[in-house]
């Protein structure tokens, strides 16, 4: 009788420990599928640099430090993106670098945070001026122009963010899925940009919060190839409300040059 005291009161002090189990395998298995990040070697995220320059703190006659800049937004979607990671892949090791200092790792899989203009990386995947981009070319997110194309549907030029006290209460952020192809193995790549740095933030979070349900809706397999267009409201430069304005399946893109 003993011995079935024990083994109940042993089954009841495992359930709890069970549950989060599953709760966390709930979480992370449709999130894995999504993501498909499978680079024992770890994640590397490449965040835009906006400007580069030497620091005013220093000896007056002697060397300065080089400083790196990220905009705001971009370091928030980053934190996002880091909270997204660390639950996701536990142990699996990420690296955070500016995109102007990158060493572009082709054993680890990118998360590339900020837009064409600014992050070359990006530049490489997305087309981030109109005049820059043919017929042909599936995507342009051009921040100067406010313009959004994938392949034959556009926005803007012009669209309006809504700005009240320098700060946007609309935004409009690209999501990208996509792998490349280098030195003979794919590279999974996901991008992450809006018009502003605030909807980089935006992009970060959709893809930390909602990206995953979205495309189990959508029954998208595997690993999908996808780009998403997502529509922002902001209140104080923090997003709420998405809505998805369009996705479309892409191509696997070519690797840096």
């Amino acid at each position: 009788m003993l011995e079935w005291v024990g083994f109940v009161v042993g089954v009841a002090g495992l359930s709890p420990t069970v549950v989060i189990l599953l709760d966390r395998l709930r979480d992370q298995v449709p999130t894995r599928r999504v993501l498909d990040f499978r680079r024992r070697n770890g994640i590397d995220i490449l965040v835009t640099t906006s400007f580069t320059g030497i620091s005013t703190v220093g000896p007056p006659d002697g060397p300065r430090a080089r400083r790196d800049l990220v905009p705001a937004g971009d370091l928030a979607g980053v934190v996002q993106i880091c909270a997204l990671l660390t639950r996701v892949y536990p142990g699996r090791p990420f690296v955070i670098t500016p995109s102007s200092l990158a060493q572009d790792d082709p054993r680890r899989d990118q998360v590339l945070v900020g837009g064409p203009v600014h992050n070359r990386y990006t530049a490489q995947l997305v087309c981030g001026t109109m005049g820059d981009a043919s017929d042909d070319t599936p995507i342009v997110f051009d921040a100067n122009a406010r313009f959004v194309k994938m392949r034959d549907r556009t926005w803007g030029p012009g669209l309006d963010l809504r700005f009240e006290n320098d700060l946007p209460q609309v935004e409009y952020a690209m999501v990208l899925l996509t792998s490349i192809r280098r030195y003979g193995t794919s590279q999974r790549v996901v991008v992450t940009t809006g018009m502003t740095t605030y909807g980089t933030h935006a992009a970060g979070h959709f893809v930390a919060h909602e990206l995953t349900r979205f495309l189990t809706e959508r029954r998208a397999g595997r690993a999908p190839a996808i780009c998403i267009l997502v529509k922002a409201a902001l209140v104080n430069g923090q997003p709420y409300d998405f809505t998805v304005v369009h996705s479309m399946p892409v191509d696997q893109m070519g690797g840096w040059s």
